[in-house]
């Protein structure tokens, strides 16, 4: 290299350091300020909450498990590894089954402690649906009637014989 190109690079690398060090010089109050989310206490531990925990282990059990990394040691036996896919996938079912239960027990009883907003709620999903189901037949009368004229259309004398 010459020396122009070198004085060129050393003086772009200290411009380079110089905004690096400016940023990281901004970013430090924001990094020193206690955060609001440490200040608060933790949440309850709750059957939901436990129900989500196992699921994410299992999910990342079943990664870990399944995933290759170099050096790899050859598996003991192929029933082996059949074993212990099969367990990690049953644990990880398991928990997903455990999920939805807790998911469907809370809505549930929100439905059962909140009876009248969830009967505005049903009235208000039937009279949509109700409403749906109207515009899907008018729809299909309007198709209906399009096809009938297109095909009286192409064919008049369709319906005027009558064979015996």
């Amino acid at each position: 290299m010459s020396d122009s190109e070198m004085d060129l690079l050393e003086k772009s690398t200290a411009e380079n350091e110089e905004e690096m060090d400016a940023e990281n010089s901004a970013r430090k109050p924001e990094a020193e300020a206690p955060d609001a989310e440490e200040e608060e206490e933790p949440l309850e531990r709750t059957l939901l909450g436990d129900g989500i925990d196992s699921l994410m282990m299992h999910w990342c059990q079943l990664l870990t498990n399944v995933s290759v990394r170099a050096p790899v040691p050859p598996p003991s036996t192929l029933g082996h590894v059949k074993e212990v896919a099969e367990v990690c996938s049953k644990h990880f079912r398991d928990a997903c089954v455990d999920v939805t239960n807790e998911f469907y027990r809370l809505g549930t009883q929100w439905e059962i402690e909140n009876h009248e907003e969830h009967f505005k709620n049903e009235e208000r999903d039937l009279d949509a649906a109700i409403l749906r189901q109207n515009a899907l037949l008018k729809k299909a009368r309007e198709e209906f009637l399009k096809r009938t004229q297109h095909y009286s259309t192409y064919y008049p004398n369709a319906t005027k014989h009558f064979t015996t």
